[in-house]
Protein backbone atom coordinates (compact mmCIF):
# COMPACT_ATOMS: atom_id res chain seq x y z
CA UNK A 1 0.00 0.00 0.00
CA UNK A 2 1.18 3.21 -1.20
CA UNK A 3 0.60 6.40 1.36
CA UNK A 4 1.01 10.01 0.23
CA UNK A 5 1.40 12.70 3.06
CA UNK A 6 0.69 16.87 2.20
CA UNK A 7 4.06 18.18 4.27
CA UNK A 8 3.76 21.61 2.69
CA UNK A 9 3.59 23.00 5.54
CA UNK A 10 7.35 22.21 6.47
CA UNK A 11 8.02 24.72 3.61
CA UNK A 12 6.69 27.48 6.26
CA UNK A 13 7.18 28.64 9.59
CA UNK A 14 5.82 26.55 12.68
CA UNK A 15 2.35 25.83 13.94
CA UNK A 16 0.08 24.09 15.67
CA UNK A 17 -0.92 21.44 12.09
CA UNK A 18 2.93 20.94 11.45
CA UNK A 19 3.58 20.21 14.85
CA UNK A 20 0.43 17.81 14.22
CA UNK A 21 2.02 15.67 11.39
CA UNK A 22 5.38 16.06 12.64
CA UNK A 23 4.02 14.11 16.01
CA UNK A 24 1.96 11.71 14.56
CA UNK A 25 4.23 10.04 11.63
CA UNK A 26 6.97 10.53 13.93
CA UNK A 27 5.21 7.86 15.92
CA UNK A 28 3.83 6.04 12.68
CA UNK A 29 7.71 5.70 11.67
CA UNK A 30 8.47 4.02 14.64
CA UNK A 31 5.78 1.44 14.65
CA UNK A 32 6.82 0.91 11.53
CA UNK A 33 10.30 0.06 12.31
CA UNK A 34 9.07 -2.38 15.19
CA UNK A 35 6.47 -3.85 13.02
CA UNK A 36 6.35 -3.46 9.38
CA UNK A 37 3.08 -3.25 7.64
CA UNK A 38 4.30 -2.81 4.13
CA UNK A 39 2.95 0.24 3.76
CA UNK A 40 5.34 2.87 1.93
CA UNK A 41 4.93 6.29 2.42
CA UNK A 42 5.43 8.80 0.32
CA UNK A 43 6.45 12.78 2.24
CA UNK A 44 5.91 15.20 -0.41
CA UNK A 45 7.47 19.17 0.47
CA UNK A 46 9.29 21.92 -1.54
CA UNK A 47 12.03 21.27 0.81
CA UNK A 48 12.77 17.66 1.11
CA UNK A 49 15.91 18.24 2.87
CA UNK A 50 14.09 19.41 5.76
CA UNK A 51 11.78 16.04 5.58
CA UNK A 52 15.13 14.20 5.66
CA UNK A 53 15.93 15.95 9.19
CA UNK A 54 12.66 15.18 10.57
CA UNK A 55 11.93 12.05 9.18
CA UNK A 56 15.27 10.26 8.72
CA UNK A 57 15.61 8.01 5.72
CA UNK A 58 13.96 4.55 5.97
CA UNK A 59 13.17 1.79 3.48
CA UNK A 60 9.16 2.59 3.67
CA UNK A 61 9.51 6.40 3.19
CA UNK A 62 10.22 8.15 0.27
CA UNK A 63 10.56 11.89 -0.44
CA UNK A 64 8.98 13.97 -3.86
CA UNK A 65 9.80 17.37 -4.21
CA UNK A 66 6.53 19.69 -4.73
CA UNK A 67 6.95 22.13 -7.69
CA UNK A 68 4.19 24.59 -7.24
CA UNK A 69 4.33 27.41 -4.58
CA UNK A 70 0.50 28.04 -4.34
CA UNK A 71 -1.84 26.25 -2.82
CA UNK A 72 -4.77 25.79 -5.90
CA UNK A 73 -2.28 24.90 -7.88
CA UNK A 74 -1.03 21.96 -5.91
CA UNK A 75 -4.67 21.15 -5.07
CA UNK A 76 -5.65 21.00 -8.81
CA UNK A 77 -2.34 19.77 -10.73
CA UNK A 78 0.32 18.75 -8.89
CA UNK A 79 -1.27 16.43 -6.32
CA UNK A 80 -3.73 14.60 -8.96
CA UNK A 81 -0.89 14.10 -10.91
CA UNK A 82 1.79 12.92 -8.01
CA UNK A 83 -1.53 10.74 -7.13
CA UNK A 84 -1.43 9.27 -10.40
CA UNK A 85 2.31 8.86 -10.89
CA UNK A 86 3.41 7.05 -8.09
CA UNK A 87 -0.24 4.87 -8.11
CA UNK A 88 -1.21 6.24 -4.54
CA UNK A 89 -3.56 4.30 -2.32
CA UNK A 90 -4.18 6.97 0.67
CA UNK A 91 -3.58 10.50 0.20
CA UNK A 92 -3.75 12.29 3.42
CA UNK A 93 -3.92 16.09 3.66
CA UNK A 94 -4.87 18.84 6.59
CA UNK A 95 -8.29 20.78 6.05
CA UNK A 96 -8.42 20.43 1.60
CA UNK A 97 -8.26 17.79 -0.32
CA UNK A 98 -7.90 17.67 -4.44
CA UNK A 99 -10.65 19.29 -6.99
CA UNK A 100 -10.53 15.55 -8.57
CA UNK A 101 -10.44 12.11 -6.67
CA UNK A 102 -7.94 10.09 -7.77
CA UNK A 103 -7.08 7.97 -4.66
CA UNK A 104 -8.48 7.31 -0.97
CA UNK A 105 -8.33 10.46 0.68
CA UNK A 106 -7.56 11.02 4.45
CA UNK A 107 -8.33 14.63 6.02
CA UNK A 108 -8.34 15.91 9.33
CA UNK A 109 -9.51 19.33 9.53
CA UNK A 110 -8.00 20.69 12.91
CA UNK A 111 -11.05 23.18 13.84
CA UNK A 112 -13.79 25.39 12.28
CA UNK A 113 -12.64 28.35 14.49
CA UNK A 114 -13.55 30.61 11.92
CA UNK A 115 -17.20 29.52 12.18
CA UNK A 116 -17.36 29.20 15.65
CA UNK A 117 -16.49 32.92 16.30
CA UNK A 118 -16.54 34.42 12.85
CA UNK A 119 -15.68 37.64 14.58
CA UNK A 120 -11.82 37.11 14.18
CA UNK A 121 -11.48 36.49 10.47
CA UNK A 122 -11.83 38.19 7.99
CA UNK A 123 -15.41 37.37 5.62
CA UNK A 124 -12.81 36.65 2.74
CA UNK A 125 -10.88 34.15 4.76
CA UNK A 126 -14.43 32.89 6.17
CA UNK A 127 -16.06 32.67 2.67
CA UNK A 128 -13.21 30.45 0.78
CA UNK A 129 -12.97 28.30 3.51
CA UNK A 130 -16.49 27.41 4.50
CA UNK A 131 -16.92 25.79 0.99
CA UNK A 132 -13.52 24.29 0.88
CA UNK A 133 -13.54 22.30 4.20
CA UNK A 134 -16.94 21.20 3.50
CA UNK A 135 -16.16 20.10 0.33
CA UNK A 136 -13.48 18.35 2.16
CA UNK A 137 -15.52 16.35 4.70
CA UNK A 138 -17.98 15.34 2.13
CA UNK A 139 -15.22 13.97 -0.39
CA UNK A 140 -12.60 12.38 2.11
CA UNK A 141 -13.40 8.73 3.05
CA UNK A 142 -12.12 9.44 6.78
CA UNK A 143 -12.46 12.60 8.31
CA UNK A 144 -9.83 13.23 11.63
CA UNK A 145 -9.84 15.98 14.05
CA UNK A 146 -7.67 16.36 16.78
CA UNK A 147 -10.12 17.24 19.95
CA UNK A 148 -13.79 16.99 20.70
CA UNK A 149 -13.93 20.76 20.51
CA UNK A 150 -13.32 20.33 17.02
CA UNK A 151 -15.50 17.40 16.50
CA UNK A 152 -18.34 18.41 17.89
CA UNK A 153 -18.01 22.07 15.90
CA UNK A 154 -17.64 19.61 12.57
CA UNK A 155 -21.46 18.10 13.28
CA UNK A 156 -22.47 21.72 14.26
CA UNK A 157 -21.99 23.01 10.91
CA UNK A 158 -21.88 19.91 8.73
CA UNK A 159 -24.42 18.15 10.06
CA UNK A 160 -23.41 14.50 11.73
CA UNK A 161 -23.65 11.82 8.43
CA UNK A 162 -20.20 10.65 8.66
CA UNK A 163 -17.54 9.25 11.30
CA UNK A 164 -15.04 11.97 13.25
CA UNK A 165 -12.65 10.60 14.53
CA UNK A 166 -10.48 12.00 16.99
CA UNK A 167 -7.12 11.51 17.67
CA UNK A 168 -5.29 14.10 19.98
CA UNK A 169 -2.14 15.96 18.63
CA UNK A 170 1.14 13.78 19.58
CA UNK A 171 3.89 16.03 21.01
CA UNK A 172 7.29 16.44 18.91
CA UNK A 173 9.56 13.70 21.01
CA UNK A 174 12.72 17.06 19.91
CA UNK A 175 10.52 19.40 22.05
CA UNK A 176 9.58 17.35 24.76
CA UNK A 177 12.72 15.67 25.37
CA UNK A 178 15.26 19.16 25.03
CA UNK A 179 17.73 19.79 27.78
CA UNK A 180 19.26 23.25 27.10
CA UNK A 181 22.83 24.13 26.51
CA UNK A 182 22.80 26.98 28.77
CA UNK A 183 21.64 27.64 32.69
CA UNK A 184 19.04 30.24 33.36
CA UNK A 185 21.35 32.72 34.35
CA UNK A 186 23.13 32.48 31.35
CA UNK A 187 20.51 32.64 28.85
CA UNK A 188 18.98 35.55 30.57
CA UNK A 189 22.63 37.22 30.26
CA UNK A 190 22.91 36.02 26.49
CA UNK A 191 19.90 37.69 25.76
CA UNK A 192 19.95 40.49 28.24
CA UNK A 193 16.87 39.72 30.31
CA UNK A 194 15.75 39.23 33.72
CA UNK A 195 13.31 36.97 34.90
CA UNK A 196 10.24 37.23 32.08
CA UNK A 197 7.12 35.68 31.16
CA UNK A 198 6.96 34.25 27.84
CA UNK A 199 4.10 33.85 25.32
CA UNK A 200 4.41 32.18 21.99
CA UNK A 201 1.80 31.90 19.64
CA UNK A 202 1.81 33.89 16.11
CA UNK A 203 0.02 37.71 16.28
CA UNK A 204 -3.84 37.29 15.49
CA UNK A 205 -6.71 39.23 17.14
CA UNK A 206 -7.91 36.14 18.33
CA UNK A 207 -4.63 35.54 20.41
CA UNK A 208 -4.60 38.00 22.72
CA UNK A 209 -1.56 39.54 23.09
CA UNK A 210 -2.94 42.77 23.64
CA UNK A 211 -4.86 41.36 27.45
CA UNK A 212 -1.12 39.97 28.41
CA UNK A 213 0.40 43.26 27.07
CA UNK A 214 -1.76 45.64 28.83
CA UNK A 215 -1.91 43.43 32.33
CA UNK A 216 2.09 43.66 31.78
CA UNK A 217 1.66 47.65 31.99
CA UNK A 218 -1.20 48.38 33.99
CA UNK A 219 -0.27 46.31 36.84
CA UNK A 220 3.39 46.79 36.67
CA UNK A 221 4.89 43.50 36.50
CA UNK A 222 7.53 45.28 34.13
CA UNK A 223 9.02 46.51 37.61
CA UNK A 224 10.44 43.06 38.07
CA UNK A 225 9.85 41.02 35.14
CA UNK A 226 10.64 40.88 31.38
CA UNK A 227 7.87 40.08 28.76
CA UNK A 228 8.87 37.95 25.76
CA UNK A 229 6.39 37.48 22.54
CA UNK A 230 7.56 34.96 20.44
CA UNK A 231 5.70 34.52 17.04
CA UNK A 232 4.77 36.23 13.07
CA UNK A 233 2.95 38.09 12.31
CA UNK A 234 0.06 36.97 10.35
CA UNK A 235 -2.52 39.55 10.59
CA UNK A 236 -2.69 42.79 11.69
CA UNK A 237 -3.38 43.29 15.74
CA UNK A 238 -4.40 46.97 15.94
CA UNK A 239 -5.16 47.24 19.53
CA UNK A 240 -1.96 45.33 20.46
CA UNK A 241 0.23 47.72 18.16
CA UNK A 242 -1.65 51.10 19.32
CA UNK A 243 -0.92 50.01 23.00
CA UNK A 244 2.52 49.08 22.20
CA UNK A 245 3.28 52.68 20.30
CA UNK A 246 1.93 54.47 23.72
CA UNK A 247 4.37 52.55 26.15
CA UNK A 248 6.63 54.84 27.88
CA UNK A 249 10.02 53.88 27.01
CA UNK A 250 11.27 52.40 30.76
CA UNK A 251 8.05 49.94 29.95
CA UNK A 252 9.00 49.20 26.54
CA UNK A 253 12.14 48.20 26.98
CA UNK A 254 11.22 45.42 29.22
CA UNK A 255 8.75 43.81 26.30
CA UNK A 256 10.76 41.38 23.58
CA UNK A 257 9.23 41.01 20.38
CA UNK A 258 10.50 38.33 18.26
CA UNK A 259 8.58 37.88 15.31
CA UNK A 260 11.01 36.25 12.69
CA UNK A 261 13.82 34.29 12.41
CA UNK A 262 13.38 32.18 15.65
CA UNK A 263 14.39 28.63 15.03
CA UNK A 264 12.80 25.90 17.05
CA UNK A 265 16.08 25.38 19.28
CA UNK A 266 16.21 29.01 19.89
CA UNK A 267 12.29 28.89 20.72
CA UNK A 268 12.91 26.05 23.03
CA UNK A 269 15.68 27.57 25.09
CA UNK A 270 13.58 30.66 25.60
CA UNK A 271 10.75 28.39 26.98
CA UNK A 272 12.77 26.14 29.35
CA UNK A 273 14.24 28.86 31.29
CA UNK A 274 10.56 31.04 31.28
CA UNK A 275 9.45 32.13 34.62
CA UNK A 276 5.75 31.72 33.37
CA UNK A 277 4.38 30.62 30.08
CA UNK A 278 1.12 32.62 29.44
CA UNK A 279 -1.39 31.45 26.36
CA UNK A 280 -4.28 33.82 26.72
CA UNK A 281 -5.52 32.67 23.01
CA UNK A 282 -9.36 33.47 23.14
CA UNK A 283 -10.04 30.74 20.51
CA UNK A 284 -8.19 27.23 19.90
CA UNK A 285 -8.81 24.01 17.43
CA UNK A 286 -6.01 22.62 19.94
CA UNK A 287 -3.35 24.28 21.08
CA UNK A 288 0.03 23.04 21.67
CA UNK A 289 2.43 25.43 23.19
CA UNK A 290 1.12 25.60 26.58
CA UNK A 291 1.38 21.57 26.44
CA UNK A 292 4.59 22.15 25.07
CA UNK A 293 6.05 24.48 28.24
CA UNK A 294 3.82 21.88 30.45
CA UNK A 295 5.82 18.66 29.17
CA UNK A 296 9.20 20.64 30.25
CA UNK A 297 7.38 21.39 33.53
CA UNK A 298 7.21 25.45 33.18
CA UNK A 299 4.66 26.68 35.06
CA UNK A 300 1.56 27.26 32.84
CA UNK A 301 -1.31 29.94 32.74
CA UNK A 302 -3.39 28.76 29.82
CA UNK A 303 -7.42 30.10 28.88
CA UNK A 304 -10.16 27.70 29.76
CA UNK A 305 -12.29 28.09 26.22
CA UNK A 306 -12.68 26.46 23.09
CA UNK A 307 -10.61 23.33 22.55
CA UNK A 308 -8.38 24.41 25.93
CA UNK A 309 -11.40 23.24 27.92
CA UNK A 310 -9.39 20.39 28.17
CA UNK A 311 -6.43 21.05 29.85
CA UNK A 312 -8.08 21.66 33.31
CA UNK A 313 -5.08 19.67 34.73
CA UNK A 314 -3.27 23.50 34.69
CA UNK A 315 -5.61 23.93 37.97
CA UNK A 316 -5.51 27.23 39.60
CA UNK A 317 -4.05 28.16 36.26
CA UNK A 318 -6.78 27.22 33.95
CA UNK A 319 -8.48 30.55 33.41
CA UNK A 320 -10.99 33.18 31.68
CA UNK A 321 -8.05 34.74 30.17
CA UNK A 322 -11.03 37.74 28.80
CA UNK A 323 -11.36 38.92 31.71
CA UNK A 324 -7.71 40.96 32.72
CA UNK A 325 -8.67 40.65 36.54
CA UNK A 326 -8.57 36.85 36.58
CA UNK A 327 -5.59 37.05 34.01
CA UNK A 328 -3.99 39.24 36.39
CA UNK A 329 -4.34 37.52 39.43
CA UNK A 330 -3.42 33.57 38.11
CA UNK A 331 -0.27 35.46 36.73
CA UNK A 332 0.70 37.09 40.12
CA UNK A 333 -0.25 33.75 41.75
CA UNK A 334 2.20 31.48 40.06
CA UNK A 335 4.99 34.64 40.44
CA UNK A 336 4.17 34.26 44.28
CA UNK A 337 3.81 30.53 44.44
CA UNK A 338 6.81 28.59 46.31
CA UNK A 339 9.26 26.94 44.74
CA UNK A 340 9.05 23.68 46.39
CA UNK A 341 5.48 23.84 46.14
CA UNK A 342 5.35 25.11 42.32
CA UNK A 343 8.41 22.47 41.11
CA UNK A 344 5.89 19.66 42.31
CA UNK A 345 2.89 20.98 40.79
CA UNK A 346 4.78 21.15 37.44
CA UNK A 347 5.92 17.86 37.92
CA UNK A 348 2.81 16.46 38.24
CA UNK A 349 1.41 18.60 35.45
CA UNK A 350 4.32 17.04 33.05
CA UNK A 351 3.42 13.42 34.04
CA UNK A 352 -0.30 14.32 32.87
CA UNK A 353 0.71 15.79 29.75
CA UNK A 354 3.27 13.48 28.68
CA UNK A 355 0.93 10.27 29.58
CA UNK A 356 -1.87 11.81 27.43
CA UNK A 357 -0.25 13.43 24.09
CA UNK A 358 2.77 11.51 23.81
CA UNK A 359 3.97 7.92 22.82
CA UNK A 360 2.16 5.82 19.96
CA UNK A 361 -1.33 5.89 21.70
CA UNK A 362 -2.66 8.49 18.88
CA UNK A 363 -0.46 7.11 16.17
CA UNK A 364 -2.13 3.79 16.79
CA UNK A 365 -5.76 5.31 16.84
CA UNK A 366 -4.51 6.78 14.02
CA UNK A 367 -3.43 3.79 11.60
CA UNK A 368 -6.38 1.43 13.21
CA UNK A 369 -9.08 3.74 11.55
CA UNK A 370 -7.30 5.24 8.56
CA UNK A 371 -6.09 1.59 6.89
CA UNK A 372 -8.57 -1.04 8.77
CA UNK A 373 -7.34 -3.26 6.27
CA UNK A 374 -3.77 -3.43 7.48
CA UNK A 375 -3.70 -1.48 11.02
CA UNK A 376 -1.62 -2.26 13.51
CA UNK A 377 -0.89 -5.74 14.99
CA UNK A 378 0.84 -6.89 18.14
CA UNK A 379 0.67 -3.62 20.03
CA UNK A 380 -1.05 -2.63 22.97
CA UNK A 381 -2.67 0.55 23.49
CA UNK A 382 -4.38 2.15 25.93
CA UNK A 383 -8.02 3.26 25.47
CA UNK A 384 -8.70 6.97 26.10
CA UNK A 385 -10.58 6.71 28.98
CA UNK A 386 -7.19 5.24 30.59
CA UNK A 387 -5.46 8.37 29.18
CA UNK A 388 -7.68 11.06 30.46
CA UNK A 389 -7.53 9.11 34.04
CA UNK A 390 -3.89 9.22 33.96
Amino acid sequence: MRVLVDCHLFDSAFEGTRTYIEGLYSEIFRIEESSPSGRIYYLAARNVQVLKEIFPERPFIRYIPLQSKRSYQRLLFEFPELIRKYQIDYAHFQYIVPFTRRCRYIVTIHDLLFLETPQYFSWYYRAARKWLFKRSYQNAEVVFTVSDFSRDSIRKFYGDGKVVNVVSLTLQQRAISFKSAWTADEWKKKNGLRSYLLYISRFEERKNHYALLKVFYERKLYEEYDLVLVGRRSEECRKFDDLYATLPGEVRKHVVLKTKGVQLEELLEFLVHAKLFVYPSLAEGFGVPPLEAAALAVPVVCSNTTAMKDFGFFGDGHVDCSNEDILFRAIESKMLQPGVDQQQQCELIRDTVLARYSGKNGAIDFLQVAFPESGVSGIKVKSKSERIQQ
